[in-house]
């Protein structure tokens, strides 16, 4: 759609006749998914109710005090702005080259950004996944018999919560990917089956993180994981859908790169296929690879290496972003043990 047209309002609503349509040709499985949404309602105690109400009451208090991010200010919002009013467009990132990183976060957060409306931009993404993901710890705080591991899971979502709050009512390419994310890895340590039991939540979602942030693609192994085991198991059928639906996505956002800055993929100068007369300049991409490069030792050595040269985080702040690197390590060490010792107990 962006390819042809701006991404706003106009599509929002297309979608939602589409979805109307939908829902009248299914209106039984409509129905049906209603009254099982209605009954587990129904069936939620007065005190897990009143927890879930605190928390809403407590997000939406939230932004009257929060502040804007930097990168929302200096090229989210133009960014976002662009994409409503215009298809996309040649060579945008020889205006400013952050115009050339193509978020699939930027293209969602400007077809819900509601300025039709409002006559300003509203980013709710943020608020829409804290929300679906806080009330799903709470539901697991209370229905799980395990109290100590869902009190380590609401302690690991408060920590995330706190240093997520900043970015939470404003722009963020960061955010809404780690919060797929810490939904994943949390649900995966939970209940370790799911992985193989729901395949297209741990391949797909993958595949839309890395369109959104780039930084992310590592997180493809484990998808590559899930593909490999597939494999063994020979359920084509579910390899062929899994690749045809990761090469849907892939595939119209690459070709978004290179109308955009002329590169397959904008900052990776190293892949350089085209010679487009609106490709930015290599130099510019390869200085912004080095800043990129440079920004992420600066706030690593603010937080392990602090000094009088760099930017210091308080030591209480930097005592608890070290304790999320060290949670990050341990749950991918005890994820790498499991897969270890299932594919143990499975040829015993």
């Amino acid at each position: 759609w962006s390819l042809w047209l701006p991404s706003n309002h106009i599509f929002l609503l297309l979608s939602v006749l589409v979805s109307a349509v939908y829902c009248i040709f299914a209106r039984r499985r409509v129905t049906k998914g209603i009254k099982h949404l209605q009954k587990i309602i129904s069936e939620i105690p007065a005190m897990q109710l009143w927890v879930m109400v605190v928390f809403f009451l407590l997000i939406m208090s939230s932004g009257l005090w929060v502040e804007g991010a930097w990168d929302s200010i200096f090229y989210h919002y133009q960014n976002i702005r662009w994409i409503e009013e215009y298809s996309v467009v040649p060579g945008l990132g020889n205006l400013d080259d952050r115009y050339g990183f193509n978020s699939n976060y930027m293209l969602l957060s400007a077809v819900f950004s509601f300025r039709y409306f409002f006559g300003e931009g509203l980013y709710t993404l943020h608020i829409l996944f804290i929300l679906i993901l806080g009330l799903w710890v709470i539901r697991r705080l209370f229905s799980t018999g395990d109290k100590w591991q869902s009190l380590v899971l609401l302690a690991a979502f408060a920590l995330f919560f706190f240093f997520s709050l900043r970015s939470l009512f404003d722009t963020s390419t960061d955010l809404l990917p780690n919060m797929i994310i810490f939904y994943l890895v949390a649900k995966f340590a939970v209940y370790p089956p799911v992985a193989k039991q729901n395949v297209l939540l741990y391949t797909l979602p993958l595949v839309l993180l890395v369109t959104c942030k780039l930084s992310l693609f590592f997180v493809c192994f484990f998808g590559i994981y899930i593909l490999i085991s597939l494999m063994k198991g020979k359920n084509y059928k579910a390899i062929s859908f899994i690749l045809v639906a990761a090469v849907l996505i892939l595939v119209p956002w690459m070709i978004r790169n290179v109308i955009l800055s002329g590169y397959l993929v904008y900052h990776v100068y190293q892949v350089d296929l085209f010679a487009f007369d609106w490709k930015i300049p290599r130099e510019v991409a390869i200085l912004q690879n080095t800043y990129i490069y440079d920004i992420g030792q600066h706030f690593l050595k603010a937080v392990f290496a602090p000094d009088d040269s760099h930017f210091s985080y308080p030591l209480w702040q930097r005592m608890l972003i070290m304790a999320i690197y060290i949670l990050a390590a341990l749950s991918l060490l005890l994820s790498i043990f499991y897969i270890i010792r299932t594919k143990v107990k499975d040829k015993a």
